[in-house]
Formats: structure tokens, C-alpha cells, sequence
């Protein structure tokens, strides 16, 4: 197989119009990356788009952090939620990426049947936008109380019930359904916190003209059914991050 320049999938960002850094030494270093390694093309600043030379394995003798997201006050609160979010992905490795593979295909299968009865039974008593059903043993808002977004406006700093931004930065794991179909410009990312679920199955609902959705240092986050697109750059400033706390991200991506 030739090698190839990547393309740019249309919307994207990461290290869009930066430079290509090639990765052509598999050895880590986590003091001292040499140039052509994984750990030293991160350790970059600007946006660059990371590609590799050949296959090959990596050991890292740390972890690989590539940058926190648009942080611009990391306070004890993000911090407290980036030890959670490491100490889950802890809890979660598995040394067998065979067995990994095989449960998750198993589980994807059982789901998708369960997903088309489901379909089936709405279709057949349902008209128009409806009650959610929870058609997978998924986490996110399992368990947790329904919350109907009825308000398309966003306020990043004091967002009113019946907003989406509301309903994210409720504690609790909500399952967050739309009453009706609507357009979300959002002002600030919204930055979606563990055991979220977002289904917005029965309705026609676009995030669309405003900033985009994070999910970060976070667990058990499903979002269905929502249309994401033409995402526009925020200035960043003080946004409603959880119930009873606000962040200041910096500027996004667009």
C-alpha cells in the first residue's frame, strides 16, 4: 500500500492548516523525546497534523497527554474531574484487545436488535415527537429522571430551565429529551459532564450557527439524534459548567 497525504473531512479542526509532522521512531522517551516521536510531536505548540511513516507499536513509559481543552482557568474543579477521568480510564483498560473487540461486538449486536423492536413498537403506537424509550442497557441518563428541553435560547453564564445548557448542568445523570423540533446556537461550548444522555429521537433538533459540544474529562455520555453542523468559533468567558459552578473556557474551535 503507498503512502498518501490525508485529506481534510469537511468541518474539521484538530490540526487543520498546521504543518504535517511525521512520526518515524516508535521509541518513547518521556523526559527527553527525540524529534520523529509521537511524544515530541505533541509536546508542539501550533496545530499540527500527526501522521506516521509505517506501522509500528509504541510503548509509552508515561502517559501521553496531547493538551486540555480550551481551559482557561484550571482550577480544582477541572482538576478534580481530570483525576476522575483518569482514574476511570484506569479502571477501564484491559490488557486483551481481542476480548475488548469481541464484548463490544457482542454488546453492539444485542443492541442494535433491541434498537429496531423498539423502533418497531414506536413506529407502530407513535406519532410525531414521543416519549424516549431506553432501547439499550446503556448508562448515561439511565436511572435518572426525564428532563424536556422546551427553549432553544442559550445563555452561556445563567442558562434558564428548559435549556439545554440547563438541563447539562443538572447533577444527576438526566436522560435529556426535546419537546420539539428547534435550532441551538450556542454561545460558549457546552461542556457535557458524566452520566449524560441527550436523545432527541422524534424531533428535528440542529446545533448549528454557534460553538459545538465538549465532552470531557466525562463518562457515560450518549447523544443521539441531534445534527451538529456549521460550528463557529467562541470568544470564550464565563460559562455555567455544572450545577453550582462556572468555568472560563477560552476561545473554541470552529
Amino acid at each position: 500500500m503507498a503512502d498518501c497525504a490525508p485529506g481534510f473531512a469537511h468541518g474539521t479542526t484538530g490540526g487543520k492548516d498546521g504543518e504535517f509532522y511525521v512520526v518515524t521512531d516508535p521509541i518513547h522517551n518521556g523526559t527527553g523525546p527525540k524529534p520523529g516521536a509521537l511524544r515530541h510531536a505533541v509536546t508542539q505548540t501550533g496545530p499540527l497534523w500527526i501522521t506516521f511513516k509505517g506501522s509500528m507499536t509504541i510503548k509509552l513509559q508515561q502517559k501521553l497527554i496531547v493538551t486540555k481543552a480550551h481551559i482557561t482557568e484550571y482550577d480544582e474543579y477541572s482538576k478534580a474531574r481530570e483525576l476522575e477521568d483518569i482514574e476511570n480510564l484506569a479502571k477501564a483498560y484491559h490488557s486483551n484487545p481481542e476480548e475488548v473487540d469481541r464484548h463490544y461486538n457482542d454488546h453492539l449486536s444485542r443492541n442494535m436488535i433491541e434498537f429496531y423492536i423498539t423502533k418497531r413498537v414506536l413506529a407502530e403506537s407513535k406519532k410525531g415527537p414521543c416519549e424516549v424509550t431506553n432501547h439499550v442497557d446503556s448508562f448515561g441518563g439511565k436511572g435518572g429522571e426525564f428532563y424536556a428541553v422546551t427553549d432553544p435560547i442559550d445563555n452561556a453564564a445563567d442558562p434558564k430551565p428548559g435549556t439545554l445548557r440547563h438541563a447539562i448542568t443538572q447533577n444527576g445523570p438526566p436522560w435529556i429529551t426535546v419537546k420539539r423540533s428547534m435550532t441551538i446556537k450556542l454561545e460558549q461550548e457546552l461542556i457535557v459532564t458524566s452520566d449524560k444522555t441527550i436523545d432527541a429521537r422524534g424531533a428535528n433538533v440542529e446545533i448549528y450557527n454557534g460553538a459545538g459540544i465538549t465532552v470531557q474529562f466525562a463518562k457515560n455520555v450518549i447523544i443521539y439524534g441531534l445534527q451538529i453542523h456549521h460550528i463557529i468559533p467562541a470568544k470564550g468567558g464565563k460559562t455555567k459548567d455544572g450545577e453550582n459552578y462556572h468555568g472560563l473556557p477560552g476561545a473554541s474551535d470552529g
